[in-house]
């Protein structure tokens, strides 16, 4: 019997928009946005191009 898990190459972490990122929802709250993260997707949260 053998096991597979899967790897990620990057953290797990919402998506923003195409051309702007996450800015505009970091500008508007960037302490509940962290915090979202964390609980959505725990303790590693990708936040790429903030």
């Amino acid at each position: 019997m053998s096991t597979q898990s899967a790897v990620r190459s990057t953290a797990p972490g919402p998506t923003g928009h195409p051309l702007l990122g996450k800015a505009p929802a970091f500008r508007r709250d960037m302490l509940g946005r962290l915090l979202d993260g964390f609980h959505r997707y725990g303790d590693l949260v990708a936040h790429p191009g903030t």
